[in-house]
C-alpha cells in the first residue's frame, strides 16, 4: 500500500518493474524513463506533485461519495505525458526536490526564514525524504524537530486550499485573526474573516471534519510531511 504522505513517482520504479513484460518500449530493448509514466483515475491526470492522500481526497469530495471507494482503483500510461495538465516530470529527483522546495516554503511562513532547511547537508534531507517513502515516522519526527522548537501558538500557519481541479491556493493563515476552519474558509473564499457562508464537504486526511476547529490545532495533527496544512473543500455556500 502506498501511505497518504507519499507521491506517485517515489512507486514508478516499482510501476515499471510490475509492469516491464506488458510495455512495448522494453521489449525493444528500450528502457523507459520516469518521465514518461503517469497516473489516471476515471480518466483524469493525477499531479504528482500532491500528496497521495491529497490526491485521494479531491476526488472523494468531488464525487460526493458517503464513503470513498478502496482500494482507490488508477490507471497508469507509459507514453503521451499529459504536459498541458501535469507538471513535466524531469526525473525521480524531482519529486525529491518539490518536496524539499514545500518545505522551506512552509518554514518561511511560520518563521519568516527557511535558513533552518538550508543549514540542513543533503545527506540530512535526503534522509528526510526517505524517512517519507519508507514511512519512518520516528526517523521523520527526529529530522524535523529542529523546526518546529520554535513554534508557538500564535505561530503562523501554511495551508493549502484546494477546490476540485483548481490549482491550490497557498496562504499563511494568523490563528488569531482566523481560529477556525470557517473563519478560515469564508476569509479566503470572500476576503473576509466573517463567519458568513456555510461550508460542506471539508475533507483533511481523509476526515470529514467540523469547520468549528481551530485551525492551529488542526494544523498540529493533520500538517503534511512538506509542513502544510491540506485542506481539500468540496463547495462552498453562501447564506
Amino acid at each position: 500500500m502506498i501511505p497518504r504522505l507519499s507521491y506517485l513517482p517515489a512507486y514508478i520504479q516499482g510501476v515499471i518493474s510490475h509492469f516491464k513484460h506488458a510495455i512495448p518500449s522494453i521489449h525493444l530493448g528500450n528502457p523507459l524513463k520516469p518521465n514518461q509514466v503517469w497516473f489516471d483515475h476515471e480518466g483524469i491526470p493525477l499531479k504528482w506533485h500532491y500528496p497521495v492522500g491529497v490526491l485521494f481526497d479531491l476526488f472523494f469530495t468531488e464525487s460526493n461519495q458517503q464513503k470513498p471507494r478502496c482500494p482507490w482503483k488508477l490507471g497508469v500510461h507509459f507514453h503521451s505525458f499529459p504536459n498541458r495538465t501535469v507538471l513535466p516530470l524531469e526525473n525521480e529527483k524531482s519529486i525529491e526536490s518539490h518536496f524539499m522546495q514545500s518545505l522551506k516554503q512552509s518554514t518561511f511562513a511560520r518563521l519568516g526564514s527557511s535558513k533552518l532547511i538550508m543549514r540542513m547537508s543533503e545527506a540530512q534531507q535526503r534522509q528526510m525524504w526517505q524517512s517519507v517513502v519508507q514511512r519512518s515516522g520516528a526517523k521523520f519526527n527526529e529530522a524535523i524537530k529542529e523546526l518546529y522548537d520554535t513554534n508557538t501558538a500564535d505561530s503562523p500557519i501554511p495551508v493549502r486550499l484546494l477546490f476540485g481541479n483548481a490549482p491550490f491556493v497557498q496562504l499563511r493563515v494568523l490563528p488569531e485573526e482566523h481560529g477556525t476552519l470557517q473563519k478560515l474558509l469564508c476569509w479566503a473564499w470572500n476576503g473576509s474573516s466573517t463567519d458568513a457562508g456555510n461550508v460542506d464537504n471539508v475533507m483533511i486526511h481523509g476526515v470529514l471534519v467540523p469547520t468549528s476547529l481551530a485551525v492551529a490545532l488542526v494544523y498540529r495533527y493533520f500538517a503534511y510531511p512538506d509542513g502544510f496544512l491540506y485542506i481539500v473543500v468540496g463547495r462552498l455556500q453562501e447564506e
